[in-house]
């Protein structure tokens, strides 16, 4: 490997700083190595847009078809660039580390010390060497965050992100409901819709469009609050919570009424007595499942 190629490599790892790399490329090269990091990140989406592949790669091929020195001294760079990014895996076939949670909590922590809590039924996925320059990741469900100071940390989802510099909180994101609890700190929500700061001791839902302030307890998994959720999200929200089957009448009108409470979601019993006492629900156990007796 040259000399440049392995100063290139250190500084993906992590283990060569900016300024160490601008001393041995240059300022403009450096530049030039984040644009194509970028350009790698976006080329990483699911939904791979093979034009916009190909011009990039058209792009990298350029040097070889310069004439003027200067030109082949401006992109050379990036050709180094790409072809130390095809040794390390980086191109077309870029994959995302993927974590799943399937019926127990799961931790993972980050290369920066960051934890990630995956709860039941829960993934995320992020890219380990671009996770040096742009701290993000994909989250598919429910999970607690604590967060190591530094550059921005941001979460993404399908119904909204979340993106902080250093504190815990925790996103619960299934079935058209976002959820975020702040439990230190100051984090950032943003939805289509929406953009709220929240606080310690703050939450924010999609389902309330407003920011509550609760009493959260510092420890994951250990509550679960709802704000005019509906009844039938709440219980399929247990069934996933407690890896129970909980069986319903889902036409009957009532489960679509809204319910506001916080549950245990470490006690069962308690959690069920809890969400059926508004609505004067009783339900029975079988070895099976749980099934819930209409009023």
């Amino acid at each position: 490997m040259k000399k440049e190629e392995y100063i290139l490599a250190k500084w993906l790892s992590g283990e060569v700083s900016d300024q160490q790399l601008k001393h041995q490329v240059g300022d403009d090269h450096v530049e030039s190595y984040r644009v194509i990091l970028n350009e790698l990140e976006s080329l990483a989406a699911p939904e791979r847009d093979q034009k916009r592949k190909d011009e990039f790669f058209k792009l990298l091929d350029q040097p070889k078809k310069a004439v003027k020195k200067s030109k082949i001294i401006i992109l050379r760079p990036l050709a180094m660039a790409a072809s130390l990014m095809l040794l390390l895996g980086l191109f077309v076939g870029l994959q995302n580390t993927t974590y799943t949670a399937t019926n127990s909590l799961q931790m993972v922590v980050l290369p920066d010390e960051s934890r990630v809590t995956l709860e039941p039924n829960s993934s995320f996925s992020y890219n380990k060497v671009l996770y040096a320059f742009r701290r993000t990741l994909d989250l598919q469900g429910n999970a607690f965050f604590e967060v190591e100071k530094g550059s921005d940390f941001r979460v993404q989802s399908d119904l909204g992100s979340v993106e902080v510099l250093g504190t815990s909180f925790r996103v619960f994101e299934r079935k058209g409901i976002f959820n975020v609890q702040c439990f230190s700190g100051t984090v950032q929500v943003n939805t289509d819709k929406l953009h709220e700061v929240i606080e310690k001791g703050e939450q924010f839902g999609n389902q309330a469009k407003k920011v509550q302030n609760h009493q959260l307890k510092d420890h994951i998994a250990a509550i679960e609050h709802f704000e005019n959720v509906p009844l039938k999200t709440v219980l399929t929200e247990l069934n996933t919570i407690f890896s129970v089957d909980i069986r319903f009448d889902d036409s009957n009108p009532l489960f679509e009424e809204g319910f506001s409470g916080t549950i245990n979601s470490d006690d069962l019993d308690l959690s069920l007595n809890i969400v059926m006492r508004p609505f004067e629900l009783n339900y029975e156990k079988t070895q099976q499942s749980i099934i819930v007796l209409p009023n």
